[in-house]
């Protein structure tokens, strides 16, 4: 009997595009736990220690994130608002 494994999206963001293409998608959703999901997904796909780093966190730190119940309050707020988060890239001279 084949055993299953969970399922991590992080091991198909294989590029930029699709990292934000995920992060789109989930953010239309709507749902706090999924966004908190799909940004710790993108974080281990473009390398957990490298985005720490560069968002002055430790690793311990950016997993901590996952529950954010001020996250969806802030969700909460924009939908009320009749807004919504969308991921956009940075365009950097520095990358």
């Amino acid at each position: 009997m084949a055993k299953a494994t969970p399922f991590d999206a992080s091991r198909y963001l294989d590029s930029p595009q699709t990292v934000l293409a995920y992060l789109t998608e989930t953010f239309e959703l709507g749902d706090p736990s999924a966004m908190v999901g799909a940004i710790h997904a993108a974080a281990r796909a473009c390398g957990i220690a490298d985005v720490a780093d560069k968002a002055g966190l430790s690793c311990e730190d950016l997993e901590k994130i996952s529950a954010a119940t001020e996250f969806g309050t802030i969700v909460t707020i924009l939908q009320a608002m009749k807004l919504n988060l969308a991921a956009f890239p940075v365009s950097s001279e520095a990358d």
